[in-house]
Parts: C-alpha cells; sequence; structure tokens
C-alpha cells in the first residue's frame, strides 16, 4: 500500500467542506465487562476519553449506553442513575457546555428482547413503545443532555416528545430523529457489543424500512420533519448516497447521517487483511457522505480523522 500523505488527505478535505464541526463522535457507555468487537468504555472512563475527545476539538458527542441488567420493559433506559443519564451529568459536571451532548433514545439495548419496543407477539406495541421513550427522552433532558435522538422509528414519538420536553421546561433541548433506518446486517456488530456477545438474529424489518422501498423512506422523514424534528439522521449511509441528497434537496433541517458498525468493519476488516489503508479510505468515505449533503456525520473513526482537519 502507499504510505498515507497528510497534506493531501487534508487538502482534500478542505476541498469537500469536511470539517471537525461536521463530526459527531459516538461514546458507547457501560455498566459491565467489555464485550463484543465495538470498543466501549466504563463510566469511570468517561472523563477520561471525554478529554480527549475536546483535545481532539470535536464538539459533538452521541451517548449509547449498555446496562448491566434488562427486563421486558426496558426501564433502566429512563433510570435517574441509568448508565447514559449518569455519563451525561458527569459530562455536563466537568465539562460545562463545552460540547454538544446528544443521547439515543431507545429501549433495544436496555430489554430483553432487543427490539425498539416494547414487543407483543411478534409486533411492537407503538402505543405502549411510545410512553416509553417519553420516559427516556424526559429524563435524558434532566441529566443534562441537549439533544434527544429517538431511534426507535415509532410513530408519532417526535411530535410526543416535543410535547414532553416543552411541557416540562425543556424548550431549548434539540430533536435529532432517526427518521429513516433500514432493516440491515450492517447493524450486526453493534448488536453483538450491545446483548452480551450474542449472535441471535433480531428481525426488525416490521418497523425498520425496506431498501427498495424509496417512497416510504421519504415520507419518514416527512411525517418527522412535520412534527417539529429540529434535525434528521439517517442510517446506513455507504448504500443510500442518493436518499441523502434527495433529503437535502427536499428539506430545510440539518442532515445528519450514521456511519453503522457494519460499514465501519468492512473498511477496518479490509485494512486488516493490508488490502487497504483504513483512514484515507475513510477520510474519502466522510467526504462522499458531504457530498451527499450530510451536515453531520456520526463516526466511529472521528477521533482518528480529526487530525486532518480544521
Amino acid at each position: 500500500m502507499q504510505s498515507l500523505d497528510h497534506r493531501r488527505l487534508s487538502a482534500l478535505a478542505g476541498k469537500s467542506q469536511l470539517q471537525k464541526e461536521n463530526l459527531i463522535v459516538p461514546v458507547i457507555v457501560r455498566e459491565d465487562e467489555q464485550c463484543g468487537p465495538l470498543n466501549t468504555i466504563s463510566i469511570n472512563e468517561v472523563h477520561t476519553v471525554v478529554q480527549l475527545i475536546q483535545k481532539s476539538g470535536i464538539r459533538n458527542i452521541m451517548i449509547f449506553g449498555i446496562p448491566k441488567l434488562r427486563d421486558i420493559s426496558g426501564s433502566k433506559a429512563w433510570d435517574p442513575e441509568g448508565v447514559v443519564q449518569t455519563a451525561v451529568k458527569q459530562i455536563r459536571e466537568n465539562f460545562s457546555d463545552r460540547f454538544n451532548i446528544i443521547t439515543d433514545a431507545c429501549i433495544c439495548q436496555y430489554n430483553q428482547s432487543g427490539h425498539c419496543g416494547i414487543l407483543e407477539g411478534n409486533q411492537v406495541n407503538n402505543d405502549k413503545s411510545l410512553k416509553t421513550i417519553l420516559s427516556i427522552a424526559l429524563s435524558q433532558a434532566e441529566s443534562g443532555s441537549n439533544v434527544i435522538a429517538p431511534s426507535a422509528m415509532i410513530d408519532g414519538q417526535v411530535k410526543s416528545i416535543r410535547e414532553i420536553l416543552d411541557n416540562n421546561g425543556f424548550e431549548n433541548v434539540k430533536i435529532m430523529s432517526f427518521s429513516a433506518k433500514m432493516a440491515s446486517c450492517l447493524y450486526s456488530p453493534f448488536r453483538v457489543t450491545a446483548y452480551d456477545n450474542s449472535t441471535k438474529t433480531i428481525d426488525k424489518s416490521s418497523y425498520q424500512l425496506s431498501f427498495s422501498n424509496i417512497a416510504e423512506y421519504m415520507q419518514e422523514v416527512e411525517l418527522d420533519v412535520e412534527e417539529g424534528a429540529d434535525m434528521i439522521i439517517l442510517k446506513p449511509t455507504i448504500f443510500y448516497l442518493d436518499l441523502i441528497s434527495r433529503c437535502k434537496e427536499k428539506f430545510s433541517i440539518p442532515v445528519a447521517v450514521q456511519q453503522v458498525s457494519g460499514e465501519y468493519y468492512m473498511i477496518k476488516a479490509a485494512s486488516n487483511l493490508k488490502l487497504v489503508e483504513e483512514i484515507e479510505l475513510t477520510m474519502h468515505y466522510m467526504m462522499a457522505l458531504r457530498r451527499a449533503g450530510a451536515d453531520l456525520i456520526l463516526s466511529y473513526n472521528a477521533l482518528q480523522i480529526s487530525n486532518f482537519l480544521i
């Protein structure tokens, strides 16, 4: 492989307008031991990791949680002393307003089924699931999160979250809705990490989207925009640049995207086999997302590529 040319990549990033302000660092905080392929951190490591992010110059972080104990309803997701809530409080206490703290509002890591809502039989009950999402959103706002990111694809969640935040004095807390999530095997490394290294298949196709249904994809985004989302976030990304562009052209609010775990590991696996240069390929990937219209990019490589950016 060719050696990495820092100046060339920095120049290319500048031309594509890829900057540190476009990046979001995912921080996966666990209560138990490290499990699965993705790097996670304990509550005791939050301060050290956030210090590194601060030194990188990135101001956007998104907190995901992996609890030690799960139950049917996923109640640890809205526990005031839960893993995400505790991490957010620590960051606010030690770093004040230096970061935009985004929190994942879902119960899939916290319940026993692994689904994004309350399961009844083989189906997610939308109304019961919505109540849990509201509890999660409010608890995260109370902990200090300034952007709530509902990721359950539950109908009506944006409108209901906006109402409960406003009614409790959190009018300034923003909503970044995971408006369009394709049903995909590309989430597998995260699921293996979140569910105690379980390899069981979790079929979410009844509420996530089919890659072939473009009309439904756009409709889901439009509904969230109409309900009051401040930002939308789309995933996966690598096969959906055309849909990212469509959303950027049609909607006036910021468009964020997530490089999901499978996309991250495809690049890393090729790099480990000495077939590609990981950072160069990742930089090209991030620049393609910016060209497609992404205003914000949630990436597992965010810290690494920040060295090339202004």
